[in-house]
């Protein structure tokens, strides 16, 4: 019902629309396993991943470790001295497939 009628105008004005979530199962196995551990076949069906822009990575940490103010808070903090949390490697594999 909410994207109702944006998939009308889309219609009416013959602009396509594209899906860009993956299966659930896949973003699962994602984040359970890591994008580098999911079957070949898989992989090469799946969009490349730039995973090497270290400003969203730090807020995605932010977001799923810290308040809503804190996190939005640090959004403009330069990223010196910032290393990626490895423990979230898959879940940040996994949202950004997604």
């Amino acid at each position: 019902q909410i994207y109702a009628p944006l998939f009308r105008y889309c219609q009416l004005s013959q602009t396509r629309v594209v899906g860009m979530n993956v299966p659930v199962e896949v973003s699962s196995m994602v984040a359970r396993d890591g994008i580098e551990n999911v079957p070949s076949w898989l992989r090469s069906v799946l969009p490349r991943l730039d995973l090497s822009n270290q400003r969203h990575r730090r807020r995605f940490e932010d977001m799923v470790t810290k308040s809503l103010e804190d996190a939005a808070s640090r959004f403009s903090v330069p990223l010196d001295g910032y290393r990626p949390r490895a423990d979230l490697d898959n879940m940040y594999d996994a949202q950004t497939l997604w």
